[in-house]
């Protein structure tokens, strides 16, 4: 009398419902990203291979002949410094992303840095 067993094991591996599980997270992280859209004026600006993403509240631009803009206003260093500590005493999380030509001497991206580091701010250089 041969014995056989009655439940056989099925090597087979269904991945249809790991397909759904993966579409409905895909749609999920699809709308809840946010879409990042940043203002200020168009600039060349240098490429950079390490780029960071900070939560970007003020642009500041500086074209090509040297001119600051804080978001599409033209604006004198000063101005930019009033303005920036307003914002800072309204929101302490601020942080400065500068939209700058890649010809601009240093001196004026320094001028920033010190503007954001007397109102301890964070600041980026943006970056393609």
């Amino acid at each position: 009398m041969a014995i056989s067993p009655r439940n056989k094991i099925d090597p087979n591996f269904s991945v249809s419902s790991m397909t759904d599980i993966i579409f409905l997270l895909l749609i999920f992280f699809m709308v809840s990203s946010t879409f990042i859209q940043t203002k200020g004026i168009m600039v060349d600006k240098p490429e950079s291979k390490t780029a960071t993403s900070e939560p970007v509240i003020v642009i500041i631009s500086i074209d090509k002949d040297g001119e600051y803009f804080y978001e599409q206003e033209r604006a004198s260093l000063q101005e930019i410094e009033s303005k920036l500590a307003l914002k800072k005493r309204i929101d302490k999380d601020v942080s400065i992303s500068v939209n700058a030509e890649k010809t601009v001497p240093i001196q004026k991206l320094v001028n920033l840095m010190d503007i954001a580091r007397r109102n301890e701010l964070k600041i980026v250089l943006a970056t393609k």
